[in-house]
């Protein structure tokens, strides 16, 4: 999957271009979001011995709970920088599988926000709570109605008047309660009673070779703007042989590390990917016709 390919091309596959600077985010003259918050930093309930990290269980794994997957197969994103939302509409579909308690549920189309959103930029890269957020404002769609093309453009294959029910994201947040607020105990908690969340990281040029075990590259420490290059879905964690780890499902194909899926070690936020992590709820939409009037409008 990955010979032949160039430094631009696997780095594009990575979800963000490393040319640009960080600079070009955010204004010197703005005050830090991080700063803000930082005064009025939400203390978890894990601290306070409600519901507790040693309350749960020791392993859990959205791949099979009571012999039932709530995951759609390993995808490949192909040479589109896609994977801050193929991990964002992943999310959503699982949360709203688990949500009704029915994992055979269609999964919401990747293609949709990657190719109409205005918030991120397409197969150029993008961020996975403005993936939410615009996931929230406009909506969600099934699969059917826009099939995954890396190529592809922002058109549909459905009849939105046509649809039974409408969906959208809702009360999408930084786990933590701010940007860079994410800790293992937050991170375990909201994966275990809500679903699956999207973690973002910058991985080590080894992380395109990992064909299994648990990785292990570097320790990050919190920084104030984290330079994260790739977003990948979580969707379990574990212990082997003294070792915690994260199970996180890649958009790389299934032939990449162990089937398209990768443990991380978990407890010492290698490489970023738990400083982060972002989560959204689904819910019925009560104005289906704001996406009637975005397609109207293009």
């Amino acid at each position: 999957m990955l010979s032949g390919k160039s430094l631009r091309e696997l780095n594009q596959m990575a979800g963000l271009r490393r040319s640009l600077p960080l600079s070009h985010m955010r204004s010197s003259r703005e005050v830090s979001f991080v700063q803000i918050q930082a005064q009025e930093k939400p203390v978890s309930i894990l601290r306070h011995g409600h519901g507790g990290v040693s309350e749960l269980p020791k392993a859990w794994d959205w791949r099979n709970v009571s012999g039932q997957s709530f995951l759609e197969t390993v995808m490949d994103q192909g040479q589109c920088g896609s994977c801050y939302t193929v991990a964002t509409t992943r999310m959503l579909t699982a949360r709203h599988r688990i949500k009704k308690k029915d994992p055979s549920l269609e999964q919401f189309s990747i293609d949709f926000p990657l190719h109409c959103s205005e918030y991120n930029q397409g197969c150029q890269g993008g961020y996975a709570f403005l993936a939410s957020k615009w996931s929230h404002d406009v909506g969600v769609l099934p699969e059917s109605c826009a099939k995954y093309a890396a190529e592809g453009r922002c058109e549909l294959s459905c009849d939105l008047k046509k649809l039974k029910k409408h969906y959208r994201a809702d009360n999408h947040r930084y786990i933590g309660g701010y940007y860079g607020g994410a800790n293992e105990a937050d991170i375990l908690s909201e994966l275990y009673h809500k679903g699956p969340v999207v973690v973002s990281f910058e991985p080590e040029n080894d992380m395109m070779y990992y064909g299994g075990g648990i990785y292990k590259s570097r320790p990050q420490p919190k920084q104030e703007w984290e330079k994260v290059d790739h977003a990948v879905l979580l969707v379990g964690y574990g212990e082997e042989d003294g070792k915690k780890y994260w199970v996180l499902q890649n958009s790389w194909g299934g032939d990449w590390g162990e089937n398209g899926f990768f443990r991380m070690i978990r407890g010492e936020n290698d490489s970023g990917v738990e400083s982060i992590a972002v989560a959204a709820d689904v819910v019925e939409d009560d104005n289906p016709n704001v996406l009637l009037q975005f397609f109207a409008s293009q």
